[in-house]
């Protein structure tokens, strides 16, 4: 069951933006970047869109820049520990609720599709009733 603010939120999503970055913790992964995966849902408030502008809503080029920059911006690794800064940067977006970042690695194991970890951070407290 969904926590009581997101019943009347705005998931945003972005799926599946593969880029080749620097992660790994095993020697052979340090020395060279890897294919990586990424998605996420952001929560946001529902408030209402008056004028059809983007400038009423959280843009999703930030999501997406935030996703590349923080996965490109140095070696992380563990995915645990590049989810983790993913969800704390998008959090800092305007209006963010939540999110849920996951992150996937598709070469890791030959005879796996994908190896990979998924996050999910709050933004806010939910008040007692």
């Amino acid at each position: 069951m969904l926590p009581n603010r997101l019943l009347r939120a705005r998931r945003l999503f972005i799926r599946n933006v593969t880029i080749t970055a620097p992660i790994g913790a095993y020697e052979h992964e340090k020395k060279a970047p890897q294919r990586l995966i990424l998605s996420c849902d952001v929560w946001v408030p529902d408030t209402p869109v008056y004028r059809d502008s983007i400038d009423e809503v959280l843009n999703y080029d930030q999501i997406v820049e935030v996703l590349k920059s923080t996965a490109l911006a140095r070696h992380h690794d563990l995915q645990e520990t590049l989810v983790a800064e993913i969800a704390e940067r998008l959090g800092q977006l305007s209006s963010v609720l939540a999110v849920r970042v996951a992150s996937e690695k598709p070469d890791a194991y030959e005879e796996v599709e994908a190896a990979g970890v998924e996050i999910w951070r709050f933004f806010y407290e939910e008040s007692a009733s």
